[in-house]
């Protein structure tokens, strides 16, 4: 995403930007049940790097999961009583430390 608003060039290649997305299924049972939730998932994330070296970046990512025809709660209890399905999300906020192993200068990231 960074090579398409050109952030590579603007900062003189110590800041890029990626994007990531994904689809997923889930089948959850709580504990005691007979009867299996299951959950369609579609994620979206961005995530800004930092250029620390040659070698090493500092990032942040930010993704969000929302779940398609969520039966059941994060707590195991239905949403609703009569069990009418519902969308439920979440987000994620994590920081890192990237560390490059190999000799080339230039890693799948960046170019």
């Amino acid at each position: 995403m960074g090579r398409l608003i050109d952030l590579a060039y603007s900062s003189n290649e110590t800041i890029g930007l990626l994007g990531h997305a994904g689809v997923g299924y889930t089948m959850a049972k709580p504990l005691g049940e007979s009867v299996t939730d299951r959950i369609g998932s579609i994620s979206l994330g961005l995530t800004p790097q930092f250029k620390l070296g040659e070698s090493s970046v500092f990032y942040v990512d930010l993704s969000t999961n929302i779940n398609v025809k969520q039966h059941r709660g994060f707590d195991g209890g239905f949403v609703y009583e009569n069990r009418k399905s519902t969308i439920g999300s979440f987000y994620n906020l994590s920081f890192g430390l990237m560390i490059y192993l190999g000799e080339n200068r230039y890693h799948a990231d960046w170019y």
